[in-house]
Order: structure tokens, then sequence, then C-alpha cells
């Protein structure tokens, strides 16, 4: 099988036909740990997305979801936020299992795409129904509170607001690689980038923008599925980048 090494080194180069191979026999391998089996998926969305087939990635990792369910499945669908976030889209529907979850990471779920899609009552809801939940299940939630209500915010036109509210937890990063239902750092800088943006803040929103999809301080989960934000979203952020008289980011996105 694999190694995770081997994967993220392949993925991280940007050599996406050799690391969608190897993503390929990791994924179907039957004896693959989940973790690695997350990692793979990952990679070939990313690959999918680096020819241009940003509808095959998402609906790769959703038929993963709905195939596990599980905190596993709502990994995906992190993922899948992650690659609309990056894309400036709305996500797709949620995948049936997940939908159907009653667990604290699916509510938060549901609470994001309610707030990709400006839904304040949808939003309202699963904030009152996580404010139920125990408080320990509530901090394993970590910054996605947060994110959907800047997301929410910023899909409603109160971008400021929106800049505001997310920029610590942004900054701080979401560096908890063990917590399937976080937020990945990627998103939280991405919503902050974007609002900062709409609010007329370019120089804060390359800031953002250049650190979302830096390859540094992200925690390792999340590094199988960074190729594809960058290629999604690398055309916005350099042209905050030029506008802040920079200078646009590599290939792999690094400054």
């Amino acid at each position: 099988a694999a190694s995770y090494a081997e994967l993220i080194l392949l993925a991280t180069e940007g050599r996406w036909a050799e690391a969608e191979s190897v993503a390929t026999s990791a994924a179907t391998a039957p004896d693959v740990p989940a973790w690695l089996r997350m990692q793979a998926n990952a990679v070939i969305a990313s690959a999918l997305v680096s020819r241009g087939a940003g509808a095959a990635a998402d609906q790769r990792l959703r038929a993963a979801a709905d195939s596990i369910g599980g905190a596993e499945g709502r990994w995906y669908e992190q993922a899948r936020l992650l690659l609309a976030l990056a894309a400036a889209e709305e996500p797709r529907p949620l995948s049936p299992r997940v939908a159907r979850d009653t667990m604290g990471g699916a509510v938060l779920l549901r609470g994001l795409w309610a707030a990709a899609r400006g839904d304040t009552d949808g939003v309202r809801t699963r904030l009152d129904t996580i404010a139920r939940l125990p408080a320990a299940d509530r901090r394993r939630l970590g910054a996605g509170l947060t994110a959907m209500q800047a997301l929410v915010r910023l899909r409603t036109g109160r971008a400021a607001e929106a800049a505001a509210l997310v920029r610590p937890p942004a900054a701080a990063g979401e560096n908890d690689g063990t917590n399937l239902d976080r937020i990945s750092s990627i998103g939280l800088r991405l919503i902050a980038a974007d609002a900062y943006a709409a609010a007329g803040n370019t120089d804060s929103a390359a800031a953002f923008g250049t650190r979302a999809l830096a390859s540094t301080r992200m925690p390792p989960g999340m590094l199988g599925v960074r190729g594809a934000a960058c290629r999604l979203a690398a055309g916005r952020v350099n042209a905050w980048r030029r506008l802040a008289g920079q200078s646009p980011l590599g290939t792999g996105c690094d400054a």
C-alpha cells in the first residue's frame, strides 16, 4: 500500500498523474486504514480539480461520505465545503447519509451549508440546536460555529461584520488534525479573505488568501485537498496580491 509520505509528497509537488495513480491504489486496498483512505480520496479529488473536473471531484467526495458515514463521512463533507469555498460557489447538497446524521458535527455541516446559501433562518436553527449540546460536544466543533456565523454575514451583504468575526480564528488557524469535525484552516482563511475583499480591504484579503493557500502551519489532514484549493482560489488571491502591490503566488501556491 502507498505510504502517506509518498502520497502527500506527490500532491505537494503537483505531480497529479502519479499522485492519482498512487491514491487510487490506496483508496481501494482492502486493508488500508481509514486515515490513509481519507487522504487518498482527497488527493484523487485534487487531481480531478487539477484537470478541470471540479464536479467529478465533488462527486467523488460526496460518494465517499455517503458510503461510510460517521466522523469519516463528515470529514469528506468538510473537504467538499472547502472546494466550494475555494471556488467561491455554494456547495452542492450534502450526501444523504450525512444529512440524516444527528451528531453535533453533522448539525454544524448543515449550518455551514445554510450559511453558504445565505439562509439566516437555517443558520439560527442549527445554532439553537448546537447550543443545547453538552459543553464538551460544542468545544469539539472548534471554530466552525464562528465560521458559520461569519459566512452567513458575508453571503447576506455584511462583509465588514463577517471579517471582524472570523479574523481571530482565521489568524490562529484550526490546528487540531485529529478532530474530523473541525473546519479547515484553509476554509477559515478563505472566508476571511473573501470578507475583507467584499469590504474593500484588499491588503487584508491578500494576506488571508495567501495564508489560506500556503503549505505551512497546516494540519497534515488537509494537505491532500490543498491542491484543489490552490487551483480553485489562486486566481482571485493573485488578483488581490496584485492590487496590494505583491507578486503572484508560485505554481504550488507558496509565496
